[in-house]
């Protein structure tokens, strides 16, 4: 909400002909029915048609959001109906190299009080009217607002309140995988961003996991790749809101990143997620492209505020037996899932050993192949059917370590 004399910190006022521009000033009645400040472009002492004037925000993240909204209010009384002063909202995801409209009025159609010949002022709150723009297309981006008068010599425009509403259902999730996951150091290795294999854009919608909601097509935000220690991004994980009653009922997913330390974040590397969903219980569920996923045992109460569930603490119930593997009392998620689905196979049809091998070639068993792949269960960056830390042994001994045709199932409905 913008309120003070001068832009705020990081706001750019842009006047090309460095005379009349936006400015602060008190009101008797703002949008509320009170005394309050607003911003106000006076184009009735300003000739100058066809000038415009730009008040624009610094780049802001809605890593973080979901269905986020832009709103703001406006006032405007025309002059006559010859003076057509405008009002346009830009919105752009580059730094300001593009624009993209996202609303234009101007004249009448801005009006919210009957022309007058005056200077306006605004008397009542009812002068005042309430714009809500959808920007749920922007959600996990890095953007620029700026509003952009039109000056056609006319009458006082008004603007306040200008709010980005998150609308959805915020969540601090916590995970350890097993793959990376180092008993020494408590945390997982980030191997595969060290080696620059961590692709982009979010992987699950191409390997067909279900999204729901707004979730599906994430973008990691620029420079976040490049952060190291506790904070660095190990890979992405998949994060669902199931159905309270009917919990094989996937409500929205949200796409993200995990960090070393387990800690489940934005594309921005740092906001914890937000699901787009209505206020209620949900049970929580996680998912990673080669370990089998668990969700929480019981519905629970998610709103906008901040809800915090760590899947890497024992006393964290989880839905099913076993859903976790206990890590000198770490809680991880099971790795070997080399093949999709819900169960970790060693031998037999559609088991996660074939795979591996498959997918260094198929006839050297000591052959390895770099990459970003399912079947690099170590998510080291490297796919090994044969020797040290290779790819295959887990599998065996996460479905028992002794009879290679037993099974391990996913703990999901």
């Amino acid at each position: 909400m913008l309120r003070t004399k001068l832009p705020p910190a990081g706001w750019i006022l842009d006047n090309p002909d460095d005379l009349t521009t936006w400015g602060n000033v008190a009101l008797a009645v703002g949008a509320n029915g009170k005394a309050s400040r607003a911003w106000r472009m006076d184009y009735y002492y300003y000739d100058a048609p066809g000038q415009v004037d730009r008040l624009i925000s610094p780049v802001i993240t809605l890593a973080g959001s979901a269905g986020t909204h832009l709103k703001f209010h406006h006032a405007y009384k025309p002059y006559g109906a010859s003076y057509t002063d405008g009002l346009r909202v830009e919105i752009s995801t580059n730094c300001g190299a593009n624009w993209t409209q996202l609303y234009y009025a101007a004249g009448a159609a801005l009006a919210t009080a009957p022309q007058n010949g005056n200077p306006f002022d605004p008397t009542a709150a009812n002068q005042w009217v309430l714009n809500d723009i959808d920007l749920s297309a922007y959600d996990g981006q890095a953007v620029v607002i700026r509003f952009v008068n039109i000056n056609d010599y006319g009458n006082r425009l008004y603007l306040d309140n200008i709010t980005l509403e998150n609308n959805g259902l915020r969540l601090a999730v916590k995970l350890m995988l097993e793959g990376p996951y180092d008993t020494n150091t408590g945390r997982m290795r980030d191997q595969l961003r060290t080696g620059n294999w961590i692709p982009a854009a979010e992987p699950y919608t191409g390997l067909a996991f279900t999204q729901a909601s707004d979730g599906g097509g994430e973008t990691m935000q620029a420079g976040v790749a490049a952060v190291s220690g506790d904070n660095a991004i190990v890979d992405w994980v998949l994060v669902e809101l199931r159905n309270q009653f009917t919990p094989a009922m996937i409500a929205a997913t949200r796409v993200a990143l995990v960090q070393r330390d387990g800690d489940v974040v934005a594309e921005d590397g740092v906001s914890p997620i937000s699901l787009l969903a209505t206020a209620n219980s949900y049970y929580v569920a996680v998912r990673h492209r080669n370990h089998l996923g668990c969700m929480t045992s019981a519905p629970i109460s998610l709103s906008g505020t901040t809800t915090a569930i760590d899947f890497s603490a024992s006393g964290t119930a989880t839905y099913g037996t076993n859903a976790r593997k206990d890590v000198n009392g770490t809680m991880v998620l099971w790795t070997g899932n080399a093949k999709p689905d819900a169960t970790l196979r060693y031998a037999g049809s559609n088991n996660d050993r074939d795979p591996i091998l498959v997918a260094i070639g198929g006839s050297v068993p000591t052959a390895t192949v770099p990459g970003y792949r399912t079947e690099d269960t170590t998510m080291d960056g490297l796919t090994k059917y044969a020797g040290g830390a290779n790819d295959r042994d887990v599998i065996l001994v996460n479905i028992g370590g002794s009879v290679p045709t037993a099974t391990r199932a996913q703990q999901l409905p």
